[in-house]
């Protein structure tokens, strides 16, 4: 993956392999670059204090390197701010407790071949998700494109948050979670748009239906952000056993009880090229919910295959 100008927050925590005691932290220079390598220090002994090291050293211009067959264990969060430095990310950080990739206030960003996993082992299926872990979050954003990501975890496979423009997606599995969101938007008093986004080759499965209100007013008012929210292309998108295909809905936080007064201008989304199966005859194919104050336009659903699995009568 390649970073031009970002401030990365990772907050991680892995069960590490055995690997030989050390706390190196390989420095050279070649063709003009600094590189940094780091290595594991074994099993759970915290490696964080050189990850950080190695971002500062190699913060501009530069490559960092964690090598494959690494496992790092990490003990508390990772911040760090860079400019054009390409990371080679062949270790493993595993088990993400909050976030896994939150990206926040970049620019000209790329990122290929990651997989997320955020899922209690010991807990039965469908009840096993982590709440408020992540896959890939974006927010003061501006052209960014990630491909071939995976996730499997029980929140947003991906979320693309306020002030994110020119974000491209590319072949994409969500296995559990709440699938992919453009929000939350409108939550906070602050100018919210999100522009230019293109996600396709998409699949996914199994995702949680489940409510987000519970655990992110934190007890507060929230609302009255505003914005606008254009020019959004999803494309080639494989569902099975969803709770629902693509919606729109601007009536989410405060359990609803200020539907249609959301702020936020909707226009110009295209939802093309949608297949699978919904897990049960009650989810809707398609919906849209918008506000009255600023109402939804140029809304479009192409090419849409989509069915509700069977229903009986008891």
């Amino acid at each position: 993956m390649q970073f031009s100008s970002i401030a990365l927050a990772l907050a991680t925590a892995s069960t590490a392999l055995s690997l030989p005691a050390t706390d190196s932290l390989g420095i050279a220079k070649k063709t003009g670059r600094h590189t940094c390598t780091v290595l594991a220090r074994g099993k759970e002994q915290s490696k964080v204090d050189n990850i950080v090291k190695s971002f500062k050293e190699c913060r501009k211009n530069a490559s960092v390197i964690f090598p494959q067959h690494q496992t790092y264990w990490i003990d508390k969060k990772v911040h760090v701010t860079l400019d054009n430095v390409n990371i080679d990310w062949s270790g493993e950080w595993l088990q993400a407790q909050f976030w896994s990739f939150n990206i926040m206030s970049g620019k000209n960003l790329s990122f290929e071949n990651i997989t997320c996993s955020a899922f209690a082992s010991n807990a039965p299926t469908g009840a096993n998700w982590v709440q408020n872990a992540d896959g890939f979050n974006t927010m003061d954003v501006t052209n960014a494109t990630f491909k071939n990501f995976h996730y499997h975890g029980g929140d947003d496979c991906i979320a693309i948050k306020p002030r994110s423009f020119g974000i491209k997606g590319d072949n994409v599995t969500c296995h559990g979670g709440n699938s992919i969101a453009i929000g939350s938007l409108g939550q906070y008093l602050e100018h919210n748009s999100v522009e230019d986004i293109m996600i396709s080759n998409v699949k996914m499965g199994h995702l949680v239906d489940q409510e987000q209100d519970s655990y992110e007013n934190e007890g507060k008012a929230r609302g009255g952000g505003w914005g606008k929210v254009r020019k959004l292309l999803f494309s080639n998108f494989e569902l099975q056993e969803v709770s629902r295909g693509p919606f729109i809905t601007q009536d989410n936080g405060n359990n609803d009880s200020y539907a249609g007064t959301s702020r936020m201008e909707i226009s110009d989304i295209i939802f093309r090229n949608f297949t699978g199966n919904l897990k049960s005859s009650s989810g809707r194919l398609g919906e849209i919910s918008c506000s009255k104050e600023h109402p939804c336009f140029n809304i479009s659903f192409e090419g849409m295959n989509l069915q509700a699995a069977d229903g009986r009568c008891r």
